[in-house]
């Protein structure tokens, strides 16, 4: 009962502090809180698999959402789904933990048709956890939907999906999903959770990741093209968005590091001549922790800019190693295209 107390009264004062005060170091805290708390899920599963032999071998997907002023946290492991519905997108946010899923993605012929996935990564097997964190800005409107396998894969593709979840309320949605599934023929476990957000807390000062609307354009920069939503969002987990004015000089380093940028909004003239406006990306060779003398790129359109830093780069890559490898091999495409 202490313990329990006193992880509670730590995690409440994690959150509380990211709410007054939403700055980078606050935010890790909250993936650190989120991360921690799938880490002991799995360790009490393997634990009571381990005392229990008619349990040896159960584990379980799990997703955790957690939502703080504007902004919705998430902790992904297993195959289940976290989507974020808005009136004209409906985005996944998570990537499945499952071997057809990565072959897919590291571009390798996977089975075809609706063949079940066998999983990599979930609750209960494996001490070496490895959990996804992300976040995204959210507004009065939204919803996000979590669900098992068993809802989307006897779907008959996202439109269907898609179509039921911009429909009424919560609980229709949830019922919605299920019936649907059961009515294509699913017989997996179908669990839907849906959230319909409210009143949007005020935008303060400090912290700002990207906005849902901004996806699209940060994921046509060169160093993010062609990746999945949920590895664009992993990707920036450790972004910051900033603001510069019309002659504002784009600094090189902050805080004694070296920063890179991609545009969001406004327009940038690089010391060649050059203008780069949103997608484009600034300073690449700074994640590689390369200085580079002379003129800085000036801003000739009051612009948004999502920074960057070299050492939160390296602290997403050596997080994961497959989203690092797909960093690195267009990082190392776009400096070859620069050098030309």
């Amino acid at each position: 009962e202490v313990a329990a107390q006193l992880a509670s009264e730590e995690a409440r004062t994690v959150v509380g502090l990211y709410a007054q005060e939403p700055e980078l170091e606050h935010r890790r805290a909250i993936f650190e809180l989120l991360t921690q708390a799938m880490r002991r899920a799995n360790e009490r599963v393997m634990e009571d698999a381990e005392k229990n032999e008619s349990r040896r071998g159960m584990g379980t997907t799990l997703d955790l959402v957690l939502l703080v002023r504007d902004r919705a946290f998430f902790a992904h492991v297993g195959d289940s789904r976290a989507y974020l519905v808005r009136p004209t997108a409906t985005l996944q946010l998570t990537h499945d933990h499952a071997a057809y899923d990565s072959l897919r993605s590291s571009g390798k012929r996977s089975p075809s048709g609706r063949t079940r996935s066998p999983l990599t990564n979930s609750i209960g097997h494996r001490s070496d956890l490895v959990v996804d964190t992300l976040f995204v800005d959210i507004s009065a409107g939204d919803r996000v939907v979590l669900c098992t396998d068993g809802v989307f894969d006897p779907l008959d593709g996202e439109a269907a999906f898609q179509r039921i979840c911009r429909r009424g309320d919560p609980e229709t949605i949830c019922k919605g999903l299920i019936g649907a599934a059961k009515k294509a023929g699913g017989t997996d476990d179908a669990s839907v959770i849906a959230l319909q957000m409210g009143r949007r807390f005020a935008r303060r000062k400090g912290d700002a990741g990207p906005r849902a609307k901004d996806i699209a354009t940060i994921g046509a920069s060169p160093l993010l093209v062609d990746l999945k939503t949920s590895e664009v969002l992993s990707a920036l987990a450790a972004g910051v968005e900033v603001e510069l004015t019309e002659g504002d000089e784009v600094p090189r380093a902050v805080a004694n590091d070296r920063v890179a940028y991609v545009i969001l909004d406004g327009l940038i003239a690089l010391p060649n001549g050059r203008k780069l406006g949103p997608s484009g990306l600034l300073m690449a060779e700074s994640l590689l922790d390369v200085a580079v003398r002379g003129d800085l790129p000036v801003v000739v359109e009051r612009a948004r800019l999502l920074r960057i830093r070299h050492d939160d780069f390296n602290e997403v890559c050596a997080h994961n190693t497959h989203l690092a490898a797909e960093l690195y091999k267009r990082l190392a495409r776009h400096l070859a295209a620069a050098g030309r």
